[in-house]
């Protein structure tokens, strides 16, 4: 009896045992199967996350080259901008450069203008003088040299000569002179022309001696009428 009651026992506890092991079995199973779906969502996950980062990258990436694209643009606008000041700066020196190059030729063709007007003024100064002093002796010189003075269109001076033609004292022999822009005696006509009229004219300006050229043309006019 007391065997039979033992082998109760022992089939008892062998059941519940069993019982335990069997829910831990199941347990684990289920521990495994959630084991087993969370292992095969981890490539998806993964992959999901590759691709988030991927798509992050790409962004970046694309902001980088706008960024780059962007600096580029602001690079040769400075770059640009830089060379239109550059051009600016050097188009605003050549115009201060020629500014002052039209400064010193003006000022430099005032002084030529003013010397020029004393030169002038100080021929005609001489001009007048001859003529006064001419006119001084203008009774000796129109009777005896037959030299008269005409004035010409205000600037000229015409010397008409007679008594010079040994058979005709009245025939008329003359020069006009006057006084060019460059400050040089000029002879507008002589009637008749003389010989080697030029030299004469060119030592006049460099002497300033207009009676000494008077009194050349004069001889010249002399050697036309003793030629004949």
């Amino acid at each position: 009896m007391s065997d039979k009651i033992q082998f109760e026992e022992l089939k008892e506890t062998i059941s519940k045992t069993k019982e335990k092991f069997d829910n831990y079995i199941t347990l684990e199973k289920k521990q495994l199967e959630k084991l087993q779906n969370q292992t095969q969502e981890i490539p998806k996950t993964l992959q999901k996350k590759e691709e988030e980062i991927t798509q992050q990258q790409n962004e970046i990436k694309e902001i980088q080259n706008q960024y780059l694209l962007k600096q580029k643009q602001m690079e040769n606008e400075t770059n640009r901008i830089e060379q239109k000041i550059k051009e600016l700066e050097q188009k605003n020196q050549k115009k201060q450069d020629k500014f002052i190059q039209i400064n010193q030729e003006i000022e430099q063709f005032q002084q030529q203008i003013d010397n020029q007007k004393k030169i002038i003024e100080q021929k005609k100064q001489n001009l007048d003088h001859f003529i006064s002093k001419m006119n001084k002796e203008i009774e000796l010189y129109t009777n005896y040299l037959g030299l008269e003075f005409e004035r010409v269109q205000n600037d000229r001076l015409r010397f008409i000569f007679r008594k010079i033609d040994p058979k005709d004292h009245n025939k008329t022999f003359s020069f006009t002179v006057y006084i060019d822009q460059y400050s040089q005696y000029k002879v507008e006509e002589c009637t008749p022309l003389v010989d080697n009229l030029k030299p004469l004219i060119s030592n006049l300006n460099k002497t300033n001696d207009l009676s000494k050229f008077t009194k050349e043309i004069r001889k010249k006019f002399r050697i036309l009428v003793s030629d004949f």
